[in-house]
């Protein structure tokens, strides 16, 4: 793959799940959704032939959706089977939505973001096991019992074959740094489960000051088209382009200040750290 493309084809969710970054009351179009202290307003959102079209000259490209709820745009179907030849996708799910009729045949991952509706998310997460490599993401409060209650539902899955990813909740004023409770989470790899550990670090306080190749290898592209060099530039900065216009894409990896807010591309687009500037 030349490009990396983070989707949010659409901000909307039925859910409110207490971790979230993002509010989101809408369920209609235009709407606003509010996600780290900034106010966004979506007018409209891409159909799925404009966004296919749009990322065209990114091709080839894998495409990682994220949300918001991908399974409640419109056009998700129709544009993970119109996928051209070459490119692929992934996607991270509350997996409450309908997932019969989808074309897998382009899907690396899919990862269903465990939450208390179980009764339907688990009858689609087994009904995906066996057409689509899948894992369960729990996130986890630094809480002994929400620890306890979570790995319990999280071992039920990896009996039966489905991977759990275990994330670390971060929000502003947690931090798991020394703590007992991430050095137990850190023992539970021995199990085959995927400890998120190196994607994202291990309180709010981002870093910044990087030698990125946001805006050069990956992008981020919002329901309403415009195109932003990452993920925390989509969430508080400034686009570089929009679908359908030429993406002045940087050729090389550039120097970058600002704080990244923990997108794991973000963190894998990192080059080197810049040295601080008195």
């Amino acid at each position: 793959m030349n490009h990396t493309i983070l989707f949010f084809p659409t901000m909307r969710c039925q859910l409110k799940c207490e971790y979230c970054h993002f509010r989101t009351e809408a369920r209609k179009i235009p709407y606003d959704w509010e996600g780290y202290d900034s106010v966004h307003r979506i007018e409209r959102e891409l159909t799925a032939r404009e966004a296919l079209d749009g990322m065209a000259q990114l091709a080839p490209y894998h495409v990682e959706f994220s949300g918001g709820e991908p399974l409640l745009w419109p056009g998700f179907r129709e544009f993970v089977a119109g996928l051209p030849a070459g490119c692929e996708w992934a996607t991270t799910s509350n997996t409450l939505e309908p997932v019969e009729d989808i074309d897998f045949s382009k899907c690396k991952f899919w990862t269903a973001s465990w939450h208390t509706d179980a009764e339907r998310f688990q009858k689609n997460v087994f009904s995906l096991k066996g057409k689509v490599p899948i894992g369960v993401s729990f996130v986890i409060r630094k809480d002994a019992e929400d620890i306890r209650k979570k790995c319990a539902i999280a071992q039920v899955y990896a009996s039966n074959g489905i991977r759990p990813n275990i994330l670390r909740e971060l929000n502003p004023g947690v931090s798991w740094t020394g703590s007992a409770e991430w050095a137990y989470l850190s023992n539970l790899k021995h199990l085959g489960w995927h400890i998120v550990e190196d994607e994202i670090p291990e309180s709010y306080a981002f870093e910044s000051g990087f030698l990125c190749r946001g805006g050069n290898e990956y992008v981020a592209v919002m329901p309403d088209g415009q195109v932003y060099r990452c993920y925390s530039d989509a969430m508080n900065g400034k686009p570089i382009g929009r679908l359908g216009e030429t993406i002045p894409m940087s050729a090389e990896p550039a120097p970058c200040r600002r704080p990244c807010l923990g997108c794991a591309l973000d963190q894998h687009a990192h080059v080197r750290r810049l040295e601080v500037v008195a």
